[in-house]
């Protein structure tokens, strides 16, 4: 894996194959360490303890959108700290399985709008990928006796 710097991106090539870009963060002064995660791949972990995620120091880079972030201000302060954890993560959990990550943004900015908290039962039920079903198929095998009539006319 070769990462090369850019002043303004990071590009990683593994071979002769780009496999990640991200822009490059610098320094402020008003944020000395500046930090970019990939909230897919924290999701993880915060499944296995959802209750971490009210106190997390990276919780504000987790969020895709400011409509998550605007859900959580919200959900934080309807909700005790345990549920209002496990919503968020379960919301955040809904939207990478479905990749429906801005649909499920415009449904929570509506959701703000009338004050009202997600039932992630009715989102899971709106927005997660249906199981495929198979076709049936009915096979119909035929009698060996066509096989020696087959071999006899041979």
């Amino acid at each position: 894996l070769k990462v090369r710097l850019h002043s303004t991106h990071l590009d990683a090539w593994l071979g002769g194959v780009k496999v990640f870009e991200c822009e490059r963060l610098h320094a402020s002064t008003a944020d000395r360490h500046p930090k970019r995660i990939d909230w897919r791949h924290m999701l993880p972990s915060l499944k296995r303890k959802p209750g971490a995620f009210a106190r997390w120091v990276l919780r504000d880079a987790m969020f895709p959108r400011s409509e998550y972030a605007q859900a959580w201000e919200q959900i934080s302060q309807a909700l005790p700290e345990r549920a209002a954890c496990r919503l968020m993560v379960d919301l955040l959990d809904l939207a990478d399985r479905a990749n429906v990550v801005a649909e499920l943004a415009i449904e929570l900015g509506h959701l703000l709008d009338s004050a009202e908290l997600p039932d992630i039962d009715v989102l899971k039920d709106r927005f997660a990928p249906r199981p495929a079903q198979m076709p049936q198929v009915v096979v119909v095998l035929p009698s060996a006796a066509v096989y020696d009539e087959l071999l006899e006319a041979a």
